[in-house]
């Protein structure tokens, strides 16, 4: 896996892109609450993993690893995950995380590329960034570096 750098970022949606790509409209398969891990414990007791799936922009996931951070997310119910938004945190744009993997599995042990890629995330604070990719597999839990 490449090596991307800091994981920040306050909220993050995993969703079912419908419609066209050009008018995507995406709905959730994350909610708050959902069993979440953090790919290590490093970070701040107010800016942990939960964060990344709170639904609220005013939150942020902090991971102080640097590279290859993220975490596990198993939403209510398999489903097929074709875009991920993310919202930038509220502090500096070179913190925002550079790239991203994202992998499914149906047993929380073995899991299978879905999409990776670099991204380009607004320098604005609290902005949102999207990415849709092509995926007809339905999946239980959900990696994202």
């Amino acid at each position: 896996m490449p090596a991307f750098t800091s994981s920040r970022r306050t909220a993050l949606m995993l969703g079912m892109a419908l419609g066209s790509v050009h008018a995507a409209i995406a709905q959730d398969v994350t909610n708050p609450g959902d069993p979440i891990t953090p790919s290590s414990g490093n970070s701040p007791i107010a800016e942990g993993v939960a964060s990344a799936i709170d639904n609220s922009a005013a939150t942020k996931y902090l991971n102080f690893d640097r590279a290859n951070t993220g975490f596990t997310v198993t939403p209510s119910g398999a489903s097929v995950v074709t875009a991920m938004t993310l919202v930038t945190a509220n502090d500096a744009p070179e913190r925002d995380p550079s790239g991203y993997v994202l992998e499914g599995s149906t047993d929380g042990v073995n899991f299978s590329l879905i999409a990776q890629g670099m991204l380009t995330l607004p320098t604005a604070r609290f902005a949102l960034a999207s990415v849709t990719f092509p995926n007809a597999v339905p999946f239980v839990h959900y990696r994202v570096i």
